[in-house]
């Protein structure tokens, strides 16, 4: 009776296990054996180690593969980008030398009118002398 009030928890527990465990008929005490955890061996740690190496190896690799993604986006974007601004400064060049020509076509129409005004002028000049002097 001593021994059992001296005993630990985890050892009462395993005594009233293997009594439960028993055989009815027999009423014995089945043994429980003392369940240690093993120590891992030294092989154990190297394929854990190993495992952990491949492991962060593949994230890395993923990593990269993600930032490559990544810069092969943003190159494309960025060359997206200058080809429209190199359009956009091809249509304002076009939309320049329209404007140009238009004032030029302007300016020759004025130059022509003005000349054919100043002739009729000179023909009315002529013919109110020619009138006048007579």
């Amino acid at each position: 009776m001593r021994q059992r009030s001296m005993e630990k928890f985890s050892e009462t527990q395993k005594r009233k296990r293997a009594i439960s465990d028993a055989d009815d008929d027999d009423n014995e005490v089945v043994l429980v054996q003392n369940n240690k955890k093993k120590r891992k061996t030294g092989s154990e740690t190297v394929k854990y180690l190993r495992e952990k190496m491949e492991m962060q190896m593949e994230m890395k690799e993923k990593e990269i593969a993600l930032r490559k993604d990544d810069k092969s986006a943003e190159d494309s974007l960025v060359n997206m980008l200058m080809k429209q601004q190199h359009q956009f400064k091809q249509q304002q060049q076009q939309q320049q030398q329209q404007q140009q020509q238009q004032q030029q076509q302007l300016q020759m129409m004025m130059v022509q009118q003005s000349t054919a005004l100043m002739g009729l002028i000179e023909k009315l000049r002529k013919k109110i002398e020619h009138f006048y002097l007579k």
